[in-house]
């Protein structure tokens, strides 16, 4: 990103706060240590838990995949917009046409922000990211607005 441009990001956004890897890495531990203990025991329920166990371990891998690869890097001419591996485009400001951004609540009970965009060419994109990232969307957004 930084050889695209030449220049630091002034926000880095990630898709999803690693804050949230503290509760989802403690359940993983819970399940897995009550599925050894379980299967220590000959007891058929370690099926059960060694399944949300599983789970769990998806959870982390998917969100661990979505702060290596999705992020949004915000520049002052334009912002590098990454939403998988080897797929990342650098969109200067003036090639967008419309620019939104809301709150979104989550079924856990948080609230997320999402940013939408859309091109010169009629292309729409979507980055969702914790509120407490806001800052560089809502930069972005007052950028793309007063052009």
């Amino acid at each position: 990103m930084i050889i695209l441009t030449g220049k630091k990001p002034l926000f880095k956004l990630c898709a999803i706060d690693t804050f949230s890897f503290i509760p989802v890495s403690i359940a993983t531990a819970v399940f897995g240590g009550i599925t050894i203990w379980l299967h220590l025991r000959d007891n058929g329920i370690m099926l059960f838990t060694g399944a949300l166990t599983v789970l769990m371990l998806c959870i982390i891998i998917y969100s661990v995949y979505c702060c290596i690869f999705v992020k949004l890097h915000v520049f002052e001419d334009g912002f590098y917009y990454k939403n998988g591996f080897a797929k990342g485009k650098f969109f200067k400001y003036s090639e967008i046409t419309e620019a939104a951004a809301n709150q979104k609540h989550n079924p856990n009970g948080s609230t997320s922000y999402c940013f939408r965009f859309t091109t010169s060419d009629g292309t729409k994109y979507d980055f969702t990211c914790p509120m407490s990232q806001s800052d560089g969307i809502d930069y972005m957004i007052d950028i793309i607005n007063n052009q």
